[in-house]
């Protein structure tokens, strides 16, 4: 973790403790041991964080685990990905859900549907977190919040899809914000409420790169991104330190953020 980027999150983090009401709200099962899905690759993001989602889950949800196959993390991801991964995706044309690029949020969600109505639980919703051109930021900061809170509370902890943009200048051209990589993360830990003139919120997460429990912050960023033509940020920025996707290819001197692109859970 960078120092800049340390101090900034200790920062955001000790702001939001000060001013915090002391409701938080946790997975079911937080002390579960995370997934890490490079037990069967680097593509595999998807099905382990929404393993990681069951795992941390309410008894309910983790009823789940019964209709898999295979009686470990990487027998069952891999049940994932064969099962409900490879069947023809309904969101790209002449492909499977799941493939060496990973899988979209809108595939993810249709897989877990299929996993769920196997063993007769409810299905999930999904919902892009991307400002409408009349919204604010401030609504769409209460919106994510509302989403994530209910689906916690409902005992399912949330699939969050995340993306790391750069600023990136290619020759002839004036630079603009450029998709590196997505990812996906479950959320763990969040507070029950915003308070008056918050610009975000503390969380904690599972990240599936190599299974580790993170803490972070979400919220609007402080220095524009993926700005619209007044300047203002179309998404929510996630401050994820230790999350390293598509780290390595950002080039020298290239501004870097990542986004909150959409959230999986129960509402």
């Amino acid at each position: 973790m960078g120092k800049v980027v340390r101090i900034k999150l200790l920062f955001l983090l000790s702001c939001l403790v000060a001013n915090a009401d002391p409701c938080w709200v946790h997975a079911p099962n937080s002390g579960a041991a995370p997934v890490d899905q490079l037990l069967v690759g680097s593509n595999a993001c998807g099905p382990a964080a929404l393993m990681n989602s069951f795992h941390t889950g309410s008894e309910k949800w983790r009823r789940a685990f019964s209709v898999m196959g295979g009686t470990n993390d990487k027998e069952r991801m891999a049940w994932i990905i064969r099962e409900v991964g490879m069947r023809s995706s309904n969101h790209l044309y002449a492909s499977p859900r799941w493939n060496r690029r990973g899988v979209g949020v809108e595939d993810l969600r249709d897989m877990a549907n299929d996993v769920l109505r196997k063993a007769y639980l409810p299905t999930l919703k999904k919902e892009i977190l991307f400002r409408d051109g009349g919204d604010s930021p401030e609504n769409l900061l209460a919106q994510a919040h509302m989403l994530m809170r209910k689906s916690l509370s409902a005992g399912f902890p949330p699939v969050l899809s995340v993306r790391r943009y750069a600023l990136r200048k290619e020759q002839g051209k004036n630079a603009q914000w450029t998709v590196i990589e997505g990812h996906f993360v479950t959320l763990t830990r969040m507070p029950c409420k915003l308070q008056r003139g918050d610009r975000g919120f503390a969380v904690a997460y599972v990240d599936p790169w190599r299974g580790r429990r993170c803490e972070g912050w979400i919220g609007i960023p402080e220095r524009a991104f993926m700005e619209d033509p007044q300047g203002v940020s179309s998404c929510l920025e996630a401050v994820f330190p230790e999350v390293v996707v598509g780290k390595g290819r950002i080039r020298r001197g290239e501004r870097t953020a990542i986004a909150v692109v959409a959230v999986i859970g129960k509402w």
